[in-house]
């Protein structure tokens, strides 16, 4: 019994040396980002970012003191969309629509202003061109009356 008992804790001391062999690090390192894009729309977005660092290191099997290492480092990097999501803020919507309106109707406005002050001064420039026109009829009027006696002017052509 005693044999049995001795041989098995040796085999499971020998299977503890050859798994010992290789050693296995691991480092994840997981980032969660969370962006909220607001206006008319509102865009929530959850991204989990999963950068994954494995590190093994082996060791070669034979009898010497000294043994050769290999270390043999792997780089994973994932990028998760978690959630995404898209609503319409009807406040943010109404908002905005009743700002579009109030424009408007004060560029209207506008408009309706520019087109009053261009009558009224189109009308002021056709009244002092009438003013002026009957001005310079009267001069002309004054200047072509001759005094009896006096011959008419004659027109150069």
């Amino acid at each position: 019994m005693k044999k049995l008992i001795l041989s098995i804790a040796l085999c499971s001391f020998g299977m503890m040396l050859v798994n010992a062999q290789e050693n296995v690090n691991v480092r994840k390192e997981t980032t969660t980002k969370k962006m909220v894009v607001k206006g008319v729309d509102t865009q929530v977005k959850v991204v989990n970012d999963v950068d994954e660092e494995r590190q093994v290191l082996k060791v070669d099997g034979d009898d010497k003191i000294n043994q050769n290492t290999n270390k043999v480092i792997e780089k994973n990097a994932k990028n998760e969309v978690v959630e995404d999501n898209s609503s319409v803020d009807l406040k943010n919507a109404q908002m905005m629509d009743e700002a579009k309106s109030k424009q408007a109707m004060e560029l209207e406005a506008s408009k309706k202003a520019m087109r009053e002050q261009y009558e009224t001064e189109r009308k002021a420039f056709e009244a002092k061109q009438e003013q002026l026109k009957a001005e310079m009829e009267a001069r002309r009027a004054a200047l072509e009356s001759r005094p009896k006696g006096m011959t008419k002017l004659k027109k150069d052509n």
